[in-house]
């Protein structure tokens, strides 16, 4: 799928109304996918999606690595967000998507990301919720 970004104040002919504020979509063959506001250096997402949060006691950095080898780029796969780190006593991961339904469309389709998650960090703690809002700072 190719991506094509775009302002949407310049490509769209709409009035700067707000010098430091610009629309940013991204348009795929099937039209606009998602579009972020961009204002003063931060950019908020427009539309919902998906948090997934794992911890998994006792997870390495190392773990984690085998993990994301065996199962591929989750943001060429849709995810918008992922983030990894570990402290003292586990590992955290946490993914922003789209929708529950392109994470569980995602995760179907990974089976050997699957199986080395369940053979290196098996059972993690898993909380879901609905995005609200994200903001990214450039």
């Amino acid at each position: 799928m190719s991506h094509r970004f775009a302002d949407h104040e310049t490509d769209r002919g709409l009035s700067r109304a707000m010098p430091t504020t610009s629309v940013l979509c991204v348009h795929t063959s099937g039209g606009v996918s998602r579009c972020a506001q961009r204002e003063g250096g931060v950019q908020t997402m427009s539309d919902q999606g998906c948090v997934r949060i794992y911890r998994m006691p006792s997870g390495t950095t190392e773990q984690y690595d085998t993990v994301v080898a065996a199962a591929g780029d989750v943001i060429a796969a849709g995810a918008r967000v992922h983030l990894a780190g570990a402290n003292d006593d586990d590992l955290w991961v946490i993914e922003v998507w789209p929708s529950a339904d392109a994470l569980a469309q995602w995760r179907a389709e990974q089976e050997a990301g699957n199986a080395a998650q369940a053979e290196l960090l098996p059972n993690p703690e898993i909380i879901e919720f609905d995005l609200h809002r994200l903001l990214l700072a450039d």
